[in-house]
């Protein structure tokens, strides 16, 4: 199974790409809206869900209100114009997203971490919003934090039938109307974590 096979209308096979890399049903159901309205999630950043911690004149920084379980501080460091791709970013935007990482890791209590930037078609570096961002994680030492770059067919053919029941939930079907194995599939990620 791949993108191609699931048709939303007004969304192209690269929205369904982002749409594969959801991780709760919220965060579909959000993603799905602001794409139809033509809106960029990072572009038009919503300040209730995302309060930024640190700014300057071409990024800036929010903890990620979705994120990977086991890290004690996820944040998205997001470029304030909507680039899509690596070879749109100059030296200076380079020199202000390293003074943005450099602030988050500051504190004392920050003892290692990943940095992660993906960039271009959402098929091939398995992200979730279009917009040229990074995500600074920070795990907590509970559990494995494994952030994938590109999935295997047999995990996007999974993630095909978890967004096939988010896409039914979104159109009115409630959790209980679903069949028991549609239930089982989407049932840890009905809420945010």
């Amino acid at each position: 199974m791949d993108s191609a096979e699931l048709i939303i209308p007004g969304l192209d096979q690269e929205d369904i790409g982002s749409l594969q890399n959801t991780r709760t049903f919220p965060q579909y159901c959000e993603m799905v809206r602001k794409i139809l309205a033509g809106e960029c999630m990072f572009c038009e950043l919503d300040q209730k869900l995302n309060k930024v911690v640190f700014e300057n004149d071409r990024w800036r920084a929010w903890r990620n209100p979705y994120p990977q379980e086991f890290t004690a501080h996820h944040w998205i460091i997001a470029h304030r114009e909507h680039l899509t791709h690596l070879r749109d970013v100059t030296s200076a935007d380079g020199r202000d997203l390293f003074e943005i990482l450099s602030r988050l890791a500051e504190p004392k209590e920050i003892y290692g971490g990943g940095v992660l930037m993906r960039f271009g078609n959402p098929l091939l570096n398995a992200g979730s919003v279009r917009h040229l961002h990074v995500n600074l994680m920070v795990p907590d030492g509970a559990g494995e934090v494994r952030v994938p770059l590109c999935k295997t067919p047999e995990e996007i053919a999974a993630k095909m039938n978890v967004i096939r029941v988010f896409e039914k939930m979104r159109q009115g079907t409630p959790f209980e109307e679903l069949n028991l194995v549609e239930q089982v599939l989407v049932r840890d990620r009905l809420e945010a974590r």
